[in-house]
């Protein structure tokens, strides 16, 4: 296994530890599928805090922090 796959810093992979999956596989959120880190993909965007929060509030929505001034 190459141990400079993009998978490793990309976006889309999840751990799954509930899966068994080992050090050679990897969870891949936007294939949905397990599978070997790849060193080229279609897919891949480097996870940066930016990237992860896009992705979040993509996936959950936005929450904004005056909605619980009333609380």
């Amino acid at each position: 296994m190459n141990k400079n796959a993009l998978c490793f810093s990309c976006l889309y992979i999840e751990e799954r530890p509930e899966l068994g999956v080992n050090d050679e596989l990897i969870y891949c959120i936007k294939k949905d599928k397990i599978l070997r880190p790849k060193s080229e993909c279609e897919f891949y965007v480097k996870s940066t805090d930016e990237t992860r929060n896009a992705l979040h509030s993509q996936i959950y929505g936005v929450l904004f922090e005056d909605e619980f001034e009333d609380e």
